[in-house]
């Protein structure tokens, strides 16, 4: 390489690294060989998983200085190559660095990334949330699993709920590898709240019990114009969080919530449901502009446990601008 810097070297090879070796540092000790002093005016990288460093100070006639990188690892990569352009004050040619490695799975990189164990298999949710989907509107993605056995694993799956279609992009795992699988969903237009599917993985024959798909139905509003979303009506709760006190164990627990319509469109409540079991509601199916109307909650015993309580309540309306609340309820039991 021509010019004043003269590199150690313009290459490294980190070589082979478990995966849990999430960051990788490496330099390029350089020495000023012209006669005289040398500023490095910036560095870059060609990817934004390697951040830079480099000796600022002007560099006299025979003084060193580095360039020094820190690659992090991209998920879903196995293998990197990295290069480093390097401009120097006053030269009308940059330096050109390089870099390059790979990573290979282990037991505990794989417990780093997936939280899940079925038998052999991890996987990266469990269960797996789709979120908020339009009704009668496509969902597409992935999720990741990984076999974490010491033997080949060959995947199938069974039981798979209506609406619902998978597939592996590899159906066969060496030990310590991993895979996606695909997901198609077409939402039922008429169901409006929350929507749970279910499929069973299978491993070497060998059923991993089902694995639960969740998400949460609304409207779909694509086709409205600003106007009309701005128009459409505002629901609003009185409070972010409520609290039904301190009860004793066996106890049933009400609450009041107040929602109001601060738009002059009318509301539709169209769900409402909570993320633990022995939770109802009375809910008013239509709430007219600037109305405010009274919810009411009642908890069962059974869905209560000792001590502190807290868990999250959902309501799914027919509100362009906020279609999907959520608030919390908390409370003691003695």
């Amino acid at each position: 390489m021509s010019g004043a810097l003269n590199f150690e070297r313009t290459s490294f090879d980190f070589g082979d690294h478990p995966a849990q070796d999430r960051e990788l540092d490496c330099d390029f000790p350089f020495t000023n060989v012209s006669d005289h002093p040398v500023t490095i005016s910036y560095a870059v990288a060609s990817c934004s998983c390697t951040k830079l460093t480099w000796t600022t100070d002007p560099v006299p006639p025979g003084g060193k200085g580095v360039v020094s990188a820190r690659y992090t690892k991209e998920r879903y990569k196995e293998s990197f190559s990295k290069q480093i352009t390097v401009v120097v004050e006053g030269e009308a040619q940059p330096y050109f660095l390089s870099f390059s490695g790979s990573f290979h799975e282990t037991p505990a990189s794989l417990l780093s990334d997936f939280k899940y164990k079925r038998g052999d298999i991890l996987f990266e949710y469990d269960p797996i949330d789709l979120g908020l989907v339009s009704a009668g509107v496509e969902v597409t993605g992935r999720f990741e699993l990984a076999n974490f056995s010491q033997q080949a694993v060959t995947l199938d799956i069974e039981d798979v709920s209506p609406g619902l279609i998978l597939s592996f992009d590899h159906t066969s795992l060496d030990p310590y590898t991993r895979t996606f699988a695909k997901y198609y969903f077409l939402p039922d237009s008429l169901v409006r709240g929350r929507v749970e599917l279910s499929f069973t993985p299978v491993a070497n024959g060998e059923s991993l019990g089902p694995v639960y798909v969740r998400a949460v139905q609304t409207d779909n509003f694509s086709a409205l114009s600003s106007a009309q979303r701005n128009a459409g009506a505002l629901p609003v709760l009185d409070a972010r969080e409520y609290d039904f006190g301190t009860i004793a164990s066996g106890q049933d627990a009400e609450i009041t919530m107040m929602l109001k319509n601060s738009s002059e469109t009318p509301l539709h409540v169209q769900s409402m449901f909570a993320n633990r079991p022995g939770v109802s509601f009375d809910y008013p199916d239509v709430v007219e502009g600037g109305a405010t109307l009274p919810i009411t909650v009642t908890i069962r015993s059974e869905a209560l446990r000792g001590g502190n309580n807290r868990f999250k309540l959902s309501l799914v309306s027919d509100s362009p601008m906020i279609p999907y609340i959520e608030t919390f309820v908390r409370g003691y039991v003695k």
